[in-house]
């Protein structure tokens, strides 16, 4: 990271360390700009020695870089972040705990200062931790200052009510969806059922694959061939949500927004003039340069010609001019999907989605419609795509957020509806069996 202060302009901040500029716009005199360690997301990795000291840093270099900058005779407030606890993984449960022990440490060593020190908690879930241990270590309740609290229904029941009594749909499909239907990107058992020769030669998981790769051209599109045709074209579901939420779909006003490439959607004959695969489809090959942006084209002719030689021995492409190579340039090829600068989005898709969702926020602003979004599986690989997003349409009024997902349900404070820690399919079935009960009753 780096940082804009005097004196220090363009210098790289490491982590466990702080550095104040100005709020300008912000309703804060000062902002603290500080690095916390990163970990890795939902792998059960637990935090080093090292690790906990430099979060615990992040908090006192705040503190010491306030003071120095007001001086021991001033009247501050300090509200932190739950630090790291996002996208850098740090397990919310241990930060608290590291948090809360940094700051009381520094304020005990300076007893006169007569500074207040805020713990901004985004989520219920990190509210309660910080309740908890408050409670536990101090004995002591702390004062949320949140909306208040009513006793609220079964998350489950609560999401079905949501959606039963919608106007407007919007099905918000991350990659936690194609694992309840059995396409698990990071199973080493499903890599290893569908490809059995890439996992002798070492892969483990399908997830491996996205990025760059030290492989030759006849095993890159040998595995991208027979990925292809698995996954795009021959997949079948091993759960039913895809049945589910086609009942869902027909039953409101819906669009699908979906970082999934592999097209499932369609295959299961959803129509394909609502849907909007944002991070684009495995069905379409591009000019990797590009060289226009028309250069998109089917993957179908390609793909049969390419299997038509793929070995099945090796993975590989045994015919060199199998090997994708742009009609239009003759340069190199590869999937329409994005993966960097070069992606070519599919602008038709796009103003299709933008223009529904126009259309159901005039809806919900001048008619009072409502509008759900049903978030399933959508994590923190690419947060920016679905689940940013979608916490920001459900902060208007009249707009809801049904976040499915088993490890990350929480759904911030600021934002309108229900997270649900369940099975996609398991959800998905309680809920329709409610909100089609009510329709047909």
């Amino acid at each position: 990271m780096r940082f804009c202060s005097a004196g220090s302009q363009g210098e790289r901040l490491t982590t466990g360390h702080s550095s104040l500029t100005p709020g300008f716009s912000l309703p804060a005199s000062f902002v603290s700009h500080t690095v916390g360690p990163q970990l890795q997301r939902n792998r059960g990795v637990r935090p080093s020695p090292s690790e906990e000291a430099a979060l615990a840093s992040c908090y006192t270099t705040t503190l010491d870089e306030s003071l120095m900058l007001l001086g021991s005779t001033s009247q501050a407030t300090v509200a932190f972040p739950c630090i790291s606890t996002g996208l850098f993984g740090y397990p919310s449960d241990l930060a608290t705990g590291v948090a809360v022990e940094a700051v009381v440490t520094w304020l005990n060593a300076h007893p006169t200062l007569p500074w207040k020190v805020i713990f901004n908690t985004f989520l219920a879930s990190d509210t309660h931790l910080y309740q908890s241990y408050f409670t536990s270590k101090y004995n002591a309740k702390a004062i949320v200052d949140s909306p208040s609290s009513v006793a609220r229904p079964s998350a489950i029941a609560e999401a079905a009510a949501l959606i039963r009594d919608s106007d407007f749909v919007l099905i918000s499909a991350g990659a936690g969806l194609s694992a309840a239907a059995g396409l698990d990107y990071t199973s080493p058992d499903v890599f290893a059922k569908h490809h059995p020769v890439m996992a002798k030669r070492g892969y483990r998981t399908m997830y491996e694959f996205i990025g760059p790769q030290d492989w030759t051209p006849a095993l890159q599109w040998g595995y991208y061939f027979a990925q292809t045709n698995l996954v795009r074209y021959q997949w079948q579901p091993t759960t039913p949500v895809y049945t589910l939420l086609k009942a869902l779909f027909h039953a409101k006003n819906t669009f699908i927004h979906t970082s999934n490439a592999d097209g499932l959607f369609e295959q299961q004959g959803f129509p394909t003039q609502r849907i909007y695969t944002a991070q684009g489809d495995y069905s379409r090959l591009q000019c990797l340069t590009p060289c226009s942006q028309q250069s998109v084209w089917d993957i179908r002719p390609f793909l049969d010609r390419g299997m038509a030689c793929l070995d099945p021995q090796t993975n590989e492409i045994t015919d060199s001019d199998a090997i994708p190579r742009c009609p239009k340039c003759r340069g190199a090829m590869m999937l329409n999907v994005r993966g960097g600068r070069w992606f070519i989005e599919s602008a038709q898709q796009k103003a299709a989605y933008e223009a529904w969702l126009d259309h159901a926020h005039t809806q919900v602003r001048e008619r009072a419609k409502t509008l759900v979004v049903v978030e399933i599986g959508a994590g923190f690989n690419t947060p920016g795509v679905l689940r940013i997003p979608n916490e920001k349409l459900a902060e208007t009024t009249g707009v809801a957020l049904v976040r499915l997902n088993i490890h990350d349900h929480d759904v911030p404070l600021t934002s309108n509806g229900v997270g649900v820690s369940e099975d996609a399919a398991v959800a998905l079935q309680e809920i329709m069996d409610s909100v089609l009960q009510c329709t047909t009753t």
